[in-house]
């Protein structure tokens, strides 16, 4: 907030020491800063990986509608119509 006294820092807060000193300001600043930078990351990692992770889920269960509708194709049904449960099982849990 740039109403606060004193030098600004990345992260608006209470200090209980005197911040604007020299040495406890830079080292405040670059541990905000660095903070800031590795939550970032961490934040945007797992939400990257929930979002593929439910592409993927998706993509399965696409390829699994495909072998249900094409099973009468199959000379085997009855090797195939466990596989294809099996497959079905293992995606919903």
């Amino acid at each position: 907030n740039k109403t606060d006294p004193g030098r600004l820092m990345p992260l608006q807060t209470y200090y209980f020491y005197d911040r604007d000193e020299s040495p406890f300001y830079e080292i405040t600043y670059a541990l905000q800063t660095i903070s800031i930078c590795m939550f970032a990351a961490a934040y945007t990692g797992t939400d990257c990986f929930l979002s593929l992770l439910v592409f993927h889920v998706c993509s399965q269960l696409e390829n699994l509608k495909i072998r249900v509708i094409d099973l009468d194709r199959f000379n085997n049904f009855e090797n195939v119509l466990p596989n294809i449960i099996q497959d079905h099982l293992r995606l919903i849990r």
